[in-house]
């Protein structure tokens, strides 16, 4: 299933994403163009990466509103379960 890569929103053009069955720490992907990022989600600091600096503000803001779902949707995403 790690193949299957569930987009769980886009914010401001950067598409957001949780992989099945990720390794540690909870974390999120966000694309935006030819950048990457990897983002915890506890802390929302940068585990990997960069986007431009008006995506990033967007995404962490983003992410800070919706950690809880965040959190959600990693835990299934390690069970294999579908989401969001």
């Amino acid at each position: 299933m790690r193949g299957n890569v569930p987009r769980v929103a886009e914010v401001d053009g950067a598409t957001v994403a949780i992989y099945f069955q990720d390794h540690q720490p909870p974390h999120f992907h966000a694309r935006f163009a030819e950048h990457h990022v990897v983002i915890a989600i506890a802390d929302l600091s940068i585990l990997k990466g960069e986007l431009p600096r008006p995506q990033m503000r967007a995404v962490v803001l983003w992410a800070a509103a919706n950690s809880a779902l965040l959190n959600k949707w990693w835990d299934q995403a390690q069970l294999g379960e579908a989401f969001p």
